[in-house]
């Protein structure tokens, strides 16, 4: 089965790219998913992570047509509207799910809502900060609510007879709850169940759907398990493993206590971070020109790399991060070189002000990956798992036990 979801141009990349990642987590890759999510964005090259100013997004957010105008009882048909257009451009056939995700609010205030036909949907992405604690993931929020609309997909032929299964009354913990009051969603996160009524209703469904729903059910309690995880590490402070791990044939870093939450590290993040475990004692970022340190970057980015290091872009990445000089010679690829004692006075000059650049491209980077330990680790021991930097030493260290990370993609090795 496959689901297509769809970035509305106000959405981040980052953040549909996190949520594709975790709906297609592969645990065995030895048992494929049953359903497959596969991304399309209404407009590409627009993305609303780069936007930085509160006002500018606040106002982005909340315009419901590109022109600037108001509300009307029609959002929801501009929201299907735009569903079939990706279809249309796409070429999806009408038997598949269309699932848009946005941050723009609507007339009626739904987590999200669907055609006639629960063949497209919308889900709305904002706003989640005022159910849950600032720190809260609330991408698995939206990741359970992808779930159950598919669910709803896959159990009704129609929207009116899906309503007839609407638990307009005291919530349940049921995926069928309405949650009038948005805050009643955390006891149906949290519980992640299913009604009596709505059990006999998939007994009744057609039994090719049964895999489908039998999935789905387990990754209910996937997120449920993720979130009191979560919810409890903080209030416990609990550690948790970070897995150096494999995701549908891609390295990656996961928080298996989490069920199997990715950490969204860019390749050279995940170097990064497993360069500065590698020394306990820290690392400065002056040193990285020595000779033994740039066999052992090259080498991390051989084993973090999901493709041929010889990409251009990967090497580009290491020069401009590490400061490394990168030679263009007559060969097909160019070659990666440190700077040596015997390094050419004019080569010196290049590489030492690509340094200097890179010092601030690779606090960026520490930066960027700091700030997403944040959301997931719980906050009274994030300085424990980030990259803190002694302006005193000048070096980078992580102060937490190695025994909290695991190299998974090596048979019996803890790092």
């Amino acid at each position: 089965m496959i689901v297509h979801l769809v970035r509305n141009s106000d959405l981040g990349c980052g953040t549909f790219d996190n949520i594709i990642s975790y709906l297609n987590y592969l645990k065995d890759k030895n048992k494929p998913n049953p359903i497959k999510f596969i991304g399309h964005a209404v407009d590409p090259t627009k993305d609303v992570d780069i936007i930085i100013d509160r006002e500018e997004m606040a106002d982005h957010i909340k315009r419901i047509n590109t022109d600037g105008t108001p509300y009307d009882r029609n959002d929801f048909k501009n929201y299907f509207d735009v569903c079939e257009s990706i279809r249309t451009r796409d070429n999806i056939t009408s038997s598949e799910i269309v699932i848009l995700l946005t941050n723009q609010f609507n007339t009626n205030n739904y987590f999200g809502y669907c055609d006639d036909a629960i063949k497209n949907v919308f889900i709305q992405c904002s706003d989640w900060t005022n159910i849950f604690t600032e720190k809260f993931n609330y991408e698995l929020a939206i990741c359970y609510e992808t779930y159950s609309w598919i669910l709803r997909h896959l159990l009704f032929n129609h929207r009116e007879t899906m309503r007839k299964f609407v638990n307009n009354n005291i919530p349940k913990g049921c995926v069928m709850d309405n949650c009038t009051n948005k805050k009643d969603f955390l006891l149906k996160i949290r519980t992640a169940d299913v009604s009596e009524n709505l059990l006999t209703r998939m007994l009744e469904t057609n039994f090719s759907s049964y895999p489908y729903m039998y999935y789905i059910l387990k990754q209910f309690e996937r997120i449920r398990l993720g979130v009191l995880t979560r919810e409890r590490s903080e209030i416990f402070s609990s550690y948790v493993t970070i897995n150096f791990n494999h995701n549908n044939g891609n390295n990656c870093f996961t928080i298996d206590e989490y069920e199997g939450v990715e950490l969204k590290f860019e390749l050279v993040q995940r170097v990064i971070y497993r360069l500065v475990l590698n020394y306990p004692e820290g690392i400065q970022f002056e040193s990285l020109q020595n000779e033994s340190y740039y066999n052992e970057i090259i080498s991390l980015f051989d084993e973090e790399s999901s493709t041929n290091r010889n990409d251009r872009t990967i090497y580009d990445s290491i020069v401009k991060t590490f400061g490394f000089y990168l030679e263009e010679n007559d060969q097909e690829d160019p070659e990666i070189k440190f700077l040596g004692p015997n390094t050419d006075t004019e080569i010196e000059k290049i590489i030492k002000n690509g340094i200097n650049k890179s010092k601030e491209s690779f606090r960026q980077k520490v930066s960027k990956l700091n700030e997403c330990l944040s959301r997931m680790i719980p906050s009274k021991l994030i300085d424990q798992y980030q990259i803190q930097y002694d302006d005193r030493t000048r070096r980078y260290t992580i102060k937490l036990d190695r025994k909290y990370f695991v190299n998974g993609r090596l048979p019996n090795t803890t790092e």
